[in-house]
């Protein structure tokens, strides 16, 4: 299996007193997978397109267009796309938190960001 690609852009949230949200679109290729770690701070994922499987805690959870996860501090997973076509997801957490991203072979994705600890 191997990784996709992914885009990141800030999205800029009024009122409320939040100061914003960073939200990062991952495009998986059929039949890949991407490990990453929450970090400090809490991510929600939102499936646009396709679908795969979430591995979190030694489960699997299935993913389909229009699914919501919302994870918290410190949970690292994994995002698996099914045979059919690409998945898309929305990833959005807090502006500046760290997070980390691997490919299949343990080789960060994205150098800079922290990296798991087990």
């Amino acid at each position: 299996m191997s990784a996709g690609r992914a885009e990141s852009r800030k999205v800029r949230l009024k009122g409320g007193g939040l100061e914003g949200l960073e939200q990062t679109v991952l495009e998986c290729a059929p039949r890949a997978c991407t490990a990453r770690a929450t970090g400090e701070a809490e991510e929600v994922l939102f499936v646009v397109a396709g679908e795969g499987e979430l591995w979190l805690n030694g489960e699997r959870h299935a993913l389909e267009p229009e699914t919501g996860v919302n994870l918290g501090p410190g949970q690292e997973y994994e995002l698996h796309t099914g045979g059919s076509g690409p998945m898309r997801t929305a990833v959005f957490r807090p502006p500046g938190s760290p997070a980390a991203a691997y490919y299949p072979d343990g080789t960060l994705a994205y150098p800079g960001t922290p990296t798991l600890t087990t």
